[in-house]
């Protein structure tokens, strides 16, 4: 396992936690 790799991976977590929190926050269904 490359270390790049582990970075990538958390830096994706940390979007996608972001976007999910943003999410939870205002319930807006615009989808």
């Amino acid at each position: 396992m490359r270390p790049s790799f582990a970075s990538l991976l958390l830096n994706c977590i940390e979007l996608y936690s972001e976007l999910v929190f943003q999410d939870e926050v205002r319930p807006c269904s615009t989808n």
